[in-house]
Formats: C-alpha cells, sequence, structure tokens
C-alpha cells in the first residue's frame, strides 16, 4: 500500500514537517542547535521501520531519502510551529486511519522530548525551561488527550523503539 497516494504533495510534506517543526522548536528553544540534538534528529528519521507499522515506515522512509532538505523546506514555510502542528493533526485526523494518526502524533510528542534530552552534561539538567515551555504545548497543538498519550505504545516506549 502506498500511503502518499492518499494526500496531495502539500499535505504529505506537512506531515513530514511536523518532526522537523517540533525539533526546531524543541532543539532551537535555547537559541542553538547543537550536534547532540542533530544526531538525534538522524536517529529518530532512522528509526521508522522498527515501529512495525507500514504508514509510518513510509512516512519515515520518504523523509529519510534527504532529511537535510526536508528540514530547510521547513524552515522556509510560513507556518510557525503551533499552527503547523495543528494541520498536521488536522490532515491526520481526515486522512489516516485512527492507529496511525494517534501513532504519529505521539511519535511527533516524543521526538520532542528525547530531542529536550539528548544534550547537556551528565547530571545537569537537560530540559531548560524553554524546551520544557514548547513540550507542554505540543499534546495541545496535535489534538493529543492525556489518556491517549498513556495508552501503548506510550511515549517512553517510542523513545525506546526509536533508541532500539
Amino acid at each position: 500500500m502506498n500511503f502518499q497516494n492518499f494526500y496531495d504533495q502539500e499535505e504529505w510534506q506537512t506531515i513530514q514537517f511536523g518532526i522537523m517543526w517540533v525539533f526546531r522548536g524543541v532543539a532551537g528553544a535555547d537559541g542553538k542547535i547543537d550536534k547532540d540534538e542533530q544526531r538525534a534528529l538522524t536517529k529518530v528519521v532512522d528509526s521508522g521501520d522498527k515501529f512495525n507499522n507500514a504508514f509510518v515506515s513510509e512516512l519515515f522512509g520518504s523523509m529519510k531519502v534527504n532529511p537535510g532538505q526536508i528540514f530547510r523546506l521547513s524552515i522556509n514555510d510560513p507556518r510557525d510551529f503551533k499552527r503547523g502542528l495543528q494541520e498536521v493533526a488536522e490532515i491526520l485526523d481526515q486522512k489516516a486511519s485512527g492507529a496511525d494518526s494517534l501513532l504519529y502524533k505521539k511519535i511527533i510528542t516524543a521526538v520532542g522530548i528525547y530531542v529536550a534530552n539528548s544534550s547537556g552534561e551528565l547530571g545537569e539538567k537537560n530540559i531548560s525551561d524553554e524546551e520544557l515551555d514548547i513540550l507542554s504545548k505540543l499534546s495541545h497543538y496535535l489534538r493529543l488527550s492525556t489518556s491517549e498519550i498513556r495508552q501503548e505504545p506510550n511515549i517512553e516506549t517510542i523513545i525506546r523503539i526509536m533508541l532500539g
């Protein structure tokens, strides 16, 4: 099945940008994106097949072809973090299956937490106040309820899958 055929080019790109917007929002919250955060993004994009979900595998596979280009396109996109993620949620809710939509929204949330924790010295608080502020808004923008976030796979499980 080719999921990309169910979306127009702009919709598919918006869904891809979801991870990039979260990455930029969280990694750039402190004013700089460091090497550890960049490596975290690469690890995330490379993890698509680990989720045993055809939609996620195809989506991540399409990003893996040229993540740098997708990142640059997301930077040039006029939508901000909030509006962009709201549009990701809207597209997913309209066109993806409920399970695929929920999983990808949870992956986006997990990416934010993983990236926020990816840098900093041992013993330091890894998540800055600015990053925490961004993370606290994620579930709202993505239309994720607390009960949905707690359902398996939960965020912790998703991060373990990405790292596994």
